[in-house]
């Protein structure tokens, strides 16, 4: 070993089978010197540890700090983590556990075409969230987007979210015609989201009259009126549809798949 020029090695406590390493003095004025710091050539592992226990609390590599960081990988592979049977922390083998009051898992690309994490399963569910969970940016899905439904029988529904070319939002209402005609005003919290230069109202009466058509739109709402010079109170819902005003929305704009995810879909 080193004569304590990159660290010093402390004694062994027979008790729970651990041994101490402390810093050692530093290389250059202004840097810290690792405990252990170990350097290998080609392709041999710097660090391989294995625990032989089948006790559950055993642990490959445990890395803590009060301050900092506990692990830190780089590299073409920073970090790899192999559990055995992938289950609910505490229920079954885990690759990787993150614990933290701020992020238990942070994953960061630092190049254009990587991805800061990535999940993937053969058999079963690539990842699982139990909790709410926030995206920042665009949300790219390649299969289908429903929602898990509780249903009476006991079972859980697909409901499917339905798909645009461009990025529309939708409103709906109830309103009465008032002699034949009627100015619905657009709710200010919807109109604040939306485009107001153009955009779809359908109409659907509620009652027997002539018909209905939207006789002119505005930004602050839209008029409807009865067909033929009707003069009826008929009600009636409606259907508002707008482009969203915070994203371009580019209609069926070309979608570049992340590089591991297009190597995922291959291999399926």
């Amino acid at each position: 070993m080193p004569d304590g020029s990159a660290f010093t090695l402390g004694s062994t406590n027979t008790a729970t089978r651990t041994t101490t390493l402390t810093n050692g003095p530093d290389e250059a004025p202004g840097y810290s010197v690792p405990a252990l710091k170990i350097t290998t050539q080609g392709s041999a592992q710097a660090i391989r540890a294995t625990s032989n226990s089948s006790s559950s609390g055993a642990i490959g590599v445990l890395g803590s700090c009060s301050a900092g960081t506990g692990v830190v990988g780089s590299g073409k592979n920073g970090v790899v983590a192999h559990g055995g049977e992938a289950g609910v922390v505490g229920n079954g083998e885990v690759g990787v556990q993150g614990n933290g009051r701020g992020v238990g898992v942070h994953g960061k690309a630092t190049s254009s075409a990587g991805t800061g994490v990535l999940a993937e399963s053969t058999t079963g569910w690539a990842g699982a969230f139990v909790g709410r969970v926030y995206v920042s940016r665009d949300f790219i899905v390649l299969g289908a987007k429903s929602a898990a439904v509780a249903h009476p029988d006991g079972s859980h529904r697909a409901l499917y979210c339905m798909e645009s070319p461009e990025s529309w939002f939708e409103d709906f209402g109830r309103a009465r015609l008032a002699r034949g005609r009627v100015f619905v005003k657009l709710e200010g919290v919807f109109a604040a989201l939306v485009r107001l230069d153009e955009y779809h109202v359908f109409l659907t009466a509620e009652g027997d009259c002539n018909g209905l058509y939207v006789h002119r739109t505005s930004r602050s709402g839209f008029e409807v009126r009865e067909r033929q010079g009707g003069r009826s109170d008929t009600p009636f819902s409606y259907r508002i549809v707008a482009k969203r005003k915070d994203v371009r929305g580019q209609r069926l704009a070309r979608v570049k798949l992340p590089t591991p995810a297009k190597a995922a879909r291959m291999r399926r």
